[in-house]
C-alpha cells in the first residue's frame, strides 16, 4: 500500500524529510509522532511518500494530510492541493490546530472532500467520519536533571511573542500574566521564548502582519520585558528548575483542545497552571494541575501558589506520575497516536 502524505506546512513535507526530522523547529520533538508512524508503516509494509515526490497520483492508494493544506503562496503547492481534492480514492485529514491559528481547519465546507477526519475536537467526534486523536504525542523517556523543591525557582512561562485578533485567543492572557508579575512580583517569574525583544503585530491581519517583517518599525515599538531570560533550545533546560509553569494553550473554551504544554510540564515535574480546553478535567485528572479559572485575579492566584507547601507540591507530582503511568494517559501516548492513524489508513 502506498500513502501520499502532505501538510499545511508544505515546506516541511518535501522529499520525505518529514519522517526523519526530530523537530520542525516549533517545539521539542514535535515530529516524534510522525517519526514513529513512519517506523510502524515500514514494519507493516505501508509506503509513506510526500506528495512532491509523486509524479502520478494514480499510483497512490490513499492520501493523508495534516491540517487543511491552504492557504499557500507557492503555485506548485497549489497544484498539489488541486490534485488532492480530485483524488478519487480515500483521503484522510488530520486537524491539529484550532480555529484561532488555522481557521480553514474548521470551515465545514473544507471537510466535504475528505473521507475521514482525525481531531482532538470532542464536539465533532462521531466515530464515522470524525475520529478522536490527541496530539502531538510526547517522548516520555527523557533523561533530565532532577532538582529539589528548595532549589527550584518559583514560576515560568515558555512561549513566543505573538498576537492574534480573535475572541478565543490566549496570547493576550499570557501578556496579562507577564505584566502582573513584572509589576508586582518580578523575582518570582521568568519568561522564555522567541521574539520578546521585538514588538509583535497581529499575525492574522494581512496588513499588520507585514509590519512584523519591518525591523525599523518593530524596533520603534520594541518590547521590553524585564522577566525575559531569552530563547531556549529545549524545555528540559528550563522546566525542571521551576515549581510552576503557566501552561496556556493558544486558545480557550474549546472542547478537547489539549496540546503539548501541560504534558511537557508533567514530563519535567513542574506543576502546570493550566488555561485552555473547557473540558480539561474530562481528559486529565483535576489533581494534577492548577486550573487558572479557579482564580478571579493573578493576585489571588499568586497568594494561593505562595501558600502551597513542599508537601503540596510533592502531592501534585505524585498525582502527575500516577496519571502518566495509568491507562487514562493512553489517549495521549504515541502508541495511541500511531495506532489510531494506522487503523484509519488501513
Amino acid at each position: 500500500m502506498k500513502i501520499g502524505v502532505w501538510s499545511f506546512y508544505s515546506n516541511l513535507f518535501t522529499k520525505n524529510k518529514i519522517f526523519k526530522l526530530a523537530s520542525s523547529g516549533l517545539g521539542d520533538d514535535d515530529l516524534y509522532g510522525l517519526n514513529k508512524l513512519s517506523d510502524f508503516c515500514i514494519q507493516n509494509k505501508v509506503d509513506l511518500i510526500t506528495l512532491d515526490m509523486v509524479k502520478n497520483f494514480d499510483q497512490l492508494d490513499k492520501i493523508l494530510v495534516f491540517d487543511f493544506p491552504l492557504p499557500t503562496k507557492v503555485q506548485k503547492y497549489k497544484d498539489i492541493y488541486k490534485k488532492i481534492i480530485k483524488f478519487p480514492r480515500r483521503k484522510i485529514l488530520v486537524l491539529h490546530e484550532c480555529e484561532v491559528i488555522k481557521p480553514n481547519n474548521w470551515e465545514k465546507k473544507n471537510h466535504e472532500n475528505w473521507d475521514k477526519i482525525l481531531t482532538w475536537n470532542d464536539e465533532f467526534i462521531d466515530n464515522k467520519k470524525y475520529f478522536k486523536l490527541n496530539m502531538p504525542p510526547r517522548k516520555m523517556n527523557i533523561v533530565f536533571k532532577k532538582v529539589s523543591f528548595a532549589s527550584k525557582r518559583f514560576s515560568t512561562m515558555i512561549c513566543s511573542n505573538k498576537k492574534i485578533i480573535h475572541k478565543k485567543e490566549l496570547y493576550s492572557e499570557r501578556n496579562k500574566c507577564i505584566n502582573y508579575f513584572e509589576k508586582n512580583n518580578l523575582n518570582d517569574f521568568d519568561l522564555y521564548g522567541y521574539g520578546w525583544d521585538k514588538y509583535s503585530f497581529p499575525s492574522n491581519n494581512l496588513i499588520l502582519n507585514k509590519l512584523n517583517r519591518l525591523n525599523n518599525i518593530i524596533n520603534i515599538f520594541k518590547s521590553n520585558k524585564k522577566s525575559w531570560k531569552g530563547e531556549i533550545v529545549s524545555k528540559k533546560d528550563v522546566l525542571p528548575y521551576y515549581k510552576y509553569n503557566f501552561a496556556y494553550e493558544n486558545a480557550f473554551n474549546i472542547s478537547g483542545y489539549i496540546l503539548e504544554k501541560i504534558l511537557d510540564s508533567f514530563i519535567y515535574e513542574c506543576v502546570p497552571i493550566y488555561l485552555g480546553a473547557k473540558n480539561i478535567q474530562d481528559h486529565i485528572p483535576r489533581n494534577t494541575f492548577i486550573d487558572k479559572r479557579d482564580f478571579d485575579s493573578y493576585e489571588t492566584l499568586y497568594k494561593y501558589l505562595k501558600n502551597l507547601s513542599e508537601e503540596d507540591h510533592k502531592n501534585y507530582i505524585k498525582n502527575i506520575k500516577k496519571f502518566l503511568n495509568s491507562k487514562e494517559f493512553y489517549p495521549f501516548s504515541v502508541e495511541n497516536y500511531v495506532s489510531t492513524i494506522f487503523s484509519v489508513i488501513k
